[in-house]
């Protein structure tokens, strides 16, 4: 089996975790909770409510597994023992960025799912231009505060929103967040937005394991079969904290 030394496996790791620091949104939004016991899951704990208002902690019992993403990757025996390891670290950049999206996949997903069995109203955005988009911020501003968030929003946008954002309307709307804090996001529809709060006593990112390199085996021909894996899991503690948002 080909020995990779602790070297090569520290420059290939740095090279992942700097690849996913790039081009992962989420990673830039949610606040990051790592974790390193043999637990395979996390409980979620959400707040008893009575009105709007949060009188407690709901008692969970429920546990709610890692997400494991693995992009395998085939490196040939003589790239690896390349001191350089230039091959290796583009096959290993390529595989970092398909993670990284993944990873971002499931996160929205999840975010979508829950804006949806929320309490919050669904924001419609009437017609094009800067006035509506920025008046359907505002009234999910009102629905969020309407619980009690009152800072650290991120807004979400599809593509078309975003760019309708970027022409006509993103100095205002950073204006009433507070923040720069607006990403497009291909996995939301052309047409939709999530508003959210992300204070980090209402969601964040459990790491079970950071992205990583792992050398699973020499194929039949020797080549190393390798893989960049990760787990994780997004804890989100209430759904009231996100606002969607959709244009007629």
């Amino acid at each position: 089996m080909f020995q990779w030394t602790q070297d090569q496996k520290n420059i290939i790791n740095a090279s992942i975790a700097a690849r996913v620091e790039e081009t992962r949104m989420i990673h830039k939004i949610i606040p990051i909770s790592e974790r390193n016991d043999s637990t395979r899951g996390v409980h979620i704990d959400e707040p008893k409510k009575k009105g709007n208002k949060k009188v407690g902690i709901k008692s969970r019992t429920k546990l709610y597994p890692f997400h494991e993403i693995i992009e395998p990757m085939v490196v040939t025996r003589s790239q690896a023992a390349d001191p350089e390891l230039t091959d290796v670290l583009r096959a290993v950049r390529q595989a970092a960025t398909y993670l990284a999206a993944k990873h971002d996949r499931i996160c929205i997903k999840e975010l979508r799912k829950n804006s949806r069995k929320s309490g919050n109203k669904l924001q419609i955005i009437k017609g094009n231009g800067s006035k509506s988009l920025i008046s359907a911020v505002m009234d999910a501003l009102l629905e969020l505060q309407k619980h009690g968030y009152i800072d650290a929003y991120f807004l979400i946008l599809g593509n078309e929103l975003y760019v309708d954002a970027i022409k006509h309307g993103k100095n205002k709307i950073e204006a009433l967040l507070n923040s720069d804090t607006i990403f497009s996001s291909t996995n939301l529809g052309k047409q939709e937005g999530l508003l959210i709060s992300c204070a980090v006593d209402v969601i964040d990112m459990v790491i079970s394991v950071p992205p990583q390199f792992e050398h699973l085996r020499d194929g039949k021909d020797g080549n190393p079969e390798c893989r960049v894996y990760e787990e994780f899991r997004m804890r989100l503690k209430d759904k009231d904290s996100i606002v969607r948002l959709v244009r007629e």
